[in-house]
């Protein structure tokens, strides 16, 4: 029994050094797969084709809540319109308040938030979720807005052929005067 428990302890430290041998010798594919890989599954959230769910933004927004509320808060008290977008940072420069710009980057890059908007008058604060197709169901934003009425709100698009295509979008509260989007139609 002794002898043949040697014997299999042998043979899996061969298989071990074989392995490790293959992953020394192909290091480099090894390597550039794994980045790629991490490239492809970016750009498939990017695109929309993945897309995290809605537990994911809400646990984001209810984690990092204050980043949230300090950009909010920036915007109402400047009055400054910005539109920041994750690819292009120009309006992040008319922000002076460094922990609100440290906000927004962290909101942009590690909560996948493709935009802030915000600053107009009476206008919504729109963290908007970061893919280009909004499909049914899906997350379009977090929404900060002390004017909503917890009504569903509906806007038209134009179309093809001068026809109207209809997309519903359904406002959750998720306390205070902030909401989860989504569309519904």
């Amino acid at each position: 029994m002794k002898r043949l428990n040697a014997t299999i302890h042998i043979s899996t430290l061969q298989s071990l050094k074989k392995i490790c041998g293959l992953i020394n010798k192909h290091r480099e594919k090894i390597l550039y797969f794994i980045i790629s890989s991490f490239i492809l599954l970016c750009m498939l959230f990017r695109a929309g084709i993945l897309t995290p769910s809605k537990s994911f933004y809400v646990w984001y927004f209810n984690t990092f809540k204050n980043d949230f509320e300090r950009v909010v808060k920036y915007f109402d008290d400047t009055n400054i319109p910005c539109d920041i977008y994750w690819n292009d940072l120009y309006d992040l420069h008319n922000i002076n308040d460094v922990s609100v710009k440290q906000s927004i980057f962290k909101i942009l890059y590690l909560g996948d938030f493709g935009f802030v908007s915000g600053g107009y008058k009476s206008s919504p604060i729109i963290f908007s979720a970061n893919y280009i197709f909004d499909r049914f169901g899906k997350p379009i934003a977090i929404v900060y807005d002390s004017t909503h009425n917890n009504e569903e709100w509906s806007e038209d698009y134009w179309a093809k052929n001068d026809e109207y295509i209809k997309y519903s979008y359904t406002y959750e509260p998720l306390g205070d005067d902030w909401y989860y989007e989504y569309r519904s139609k």
